[in-house]
């Protein structure tokens, strides 16, 4: 799903040897052709921040997904943070410049080991902080949790 034509017609060339896959020309704000509840996996790369309301673009996303089903976020960010995380993205850029650079072989397992050395340990590590802070709530109001499934 896009709201740009031009978007579409490249998504149809990469997907062309696919057939489980339908576009959609549409908003955030207007997506009347995909029910609630009803996606394996969404992603958004670079867009809802654009949006008036991001927050409000992101319910509309997540309201379409079965629950339990993943969502690749990606936000633009400013760096008017601690001086530590500007220098851990330059840093990074400068990876993602070279390995975005090499030939196709060394770039495939330059990733993989990426997402098993970072990405992987920091989504485990996220997944307990959610466990935890679950606990924390069903010690503090037992009564709310209890109607919430893991």
């Amino acid at each position: 799903m896009d709201a740009s034509e031009a978007a579409l017609a490249v998504a149809r060339r990469n997907l062309a040897a696919y057939s489980n896959c339908e576009f959609l020309l549409s908003s955030i704000g207007d997506m009347p052709e995909i029910r609630g509840n009803s996606l394996d996996f969404g992603y958004s790369l670079g867009v809802l921040h654009h949006m008036p309301d991001t927050a409000a673009g992101l319910v509309s996303c997540v309201a379409k997904l079965k629950p339990g089903a993943p969502f690749l976020l990606y936000l633009y960010y400013r760096f008017d943070g601690p001086w530590w995380f500007r220098a851990l993205w330059q840093a990074s850029e400068l990876g993602r410049a070279v390995i975005s650079r090499l030939p196709h072989g060394p770039r495939y397992v330059m990733s993989q080991g990426i997402a098993v050395l970072v990405y992987w340990p920091l989504a485990r590590m996220a997944r307990l902080v959610e466990k935890w802070v679950f606990l924390q709530k069903a010690c503090l109001c037992p009564t709310i949790v209890r109607n919430h499934s893991m």
